[in-house]
């Protein structure tokens, strides 16, 4: 296992997930979100971010998560891990991110000047993960069966047991 991608809805805890992996696995985390956005969650241009996700996914090592460039990140990982939640669960990690980051404990996983706020973003976040199960999901499943397939090593969780299991299995 030298490069392990985390895929799922917002919500799930891809990045928490990412950083026990790598701490227990000896890999570099990469948090894409740290490097797409700008201060203010404003996107780096096309040109900038295709540069950046290029050199990222270049390195030998790591585990890496994210909604930007994933299919990118698939596609050059030995290891997938799918985090298949419900909406539900997908809500609560967002709104328990939300109050954190008011409570004075932000994500440590976005880029500086990035924060989580009450605002039109987190409303389309929650929007977005309404829509997951029958929008995005269906393209994940239908990918990572081609990528078993392919003879990639693909896991899946469905419940917080199941990743408690899979992140002793990755280490």
């Amino acid at each position: 296992m030298r490069r392990v991608a985390i895929v799922g809805t917002p919500g799930a805890g891809k990045s928490t997930l990412a950083r026990e992996v790598g701490a227990r696995a000896g890999l570099p985390v990469i948090h894409l979100d740290q490097h797409h956005f700008l201060p203010g969650w404003q996107r780096k241009s096309d040109e900038e971010w295709d540069r950046i996700a290029a050199e990222l996914l270049a390195g030998e090592r790591w585990v890496m998560d994210s909604a930007f460039a994933m299919e990118e990140a698939v596609e050059r990982a030995d290891t997938i891990v799918f985090l298949d939640f419900s909406r539900a669960r997908g809500y609560l990690g967002s709104v328990k991110r939300l109050a954190l980051a008011y409570l004075g404990r932000p994500a440590r996983d976005f880029a500086p000047g990035c924060e989580d706020k009450l605002d039109r973003d987190f409303w389309r976040l929650l929007k977005t993960i309404h829509r997951y199960p029958s929008v995005q999901r269906p393209e994940i499943v239908s990918d990572l069966e081609r990528r078993r397939e392919e003879g990639k090593r693909v896991l899946v969780a469905r419940t917080r047991r199941e990743v408690d299991a899979l992140r002793n299995e990755l280490a």
